[in-house]
């Protein structure tokens, strides 16, 4: 078993080339016709900020009202930051993120440290009793986690036994 941390485009460039039997990256909406993909964690992409933060009696927000605000994010290229520039710019917005991090946990301490919002799947938020999620009211953006093989399947026999219990 190997691990790779990466994005979700160098990802599946790991499976396509095969240096990689199956990874689990940001499912992308294009279909690919050289892998298989199973989706496998859907999640409703929000706004995040403190508690205490100057939008904490805000149920919703507009994406051009998040575009005001210093953004935590992740780097280009990360399967939520295609999302989330993606999102921005189907409201005519340019994106902008000005606190950069390649991991969760790190995005998160900076929202909480009051150092700025981000746009995150709601369900990496849900242990983090400092922060709250507010709806975007623009529109609605899902991150999906899924697996990716070349295709017609993994030729490794781990690999191919695991693609086989996540397809069920």
């Amino acid at each position: 078993l190997n691990l790779r941390h990466a994005s979700s485009a160098d990802l599946v460039q790991l499976v396509r080339d095969g240096t990689l039997d199956i990874t689990f990256a940001t499912a992308a909406d294009e279909r690919y016709d050289d892998l298989l993909t199973v989706p496998l964690v859907r999640s409703l992409l929000v706004v995040v900020s403190r508690t205490d933060d100057e939008w904490s009696g805000r149920d919703t927000v507009a994406l051009a009202t998040v575009a005001e605000r210093e953004q935590a994010g992740f780097p280009v290229g990360w399967g939520v930051r295609t999302l989330v520039d993606g999102a921005m710019r189907s409201a005519g917005l340019e994106p902008s993120v000005n606190l950069e991090v390649n991991d969760s946990e790190t995005l998160l301490d900076i929202v909480e440290s009051g150092l700025g919002v981000a746009i995150v799947p709601e369900g990496i938020v849900r242990l983090r009793p400092n922060l709250r999620t507010i709806t975007i009211s623009t529109g609605s953006w899902y991150w999906t986690i899924g697996t990716h093989v070349v295709a017609p399947e993994p030729v490794n026999p781990a690999a191919r036994a695991l693609w086989t219990m996540l397809r069920s």
